[in-house]
């Protein structure tokens, strides 16, 4: 998932996320537009409309809220 975060003190930045489910839990990996890894997503929490996923990246520890669109798309919002 293409996931663009705006407004951050480096400007708009676009991140990849690529994730997986695995044994009932999802895993994977943040990656920059040059697919280079920044982070492994190190927690996610699912319910029936929504996805968090918390990663490090920059020396942060962050969180981005996926809500779901429709089976195919979700909108996001960070914090």
């Amino acid at each position: 998932m293409s996931v663009l975060i705006k407004g951050t003190p480096n400007g708009d930045i676009r991140l990849f996320f690529l994730l997986e489910n695995s044994n009932d839990s999802i895993t994977g990996v943040v990656q920059d537009i040059t697919q280079t890894e920044i982070s492994k997503v190190s927690k996610a929490e699912l319910t029936d409309t929504s996805a968090t996923v918390y990663f490090t990246a920059w020396g942060y520890d962050l969180g981005l809220i996926m809500y779901k669109k429709d089976n195919d798309q979700a909108r996001q919002e960070d914090f």
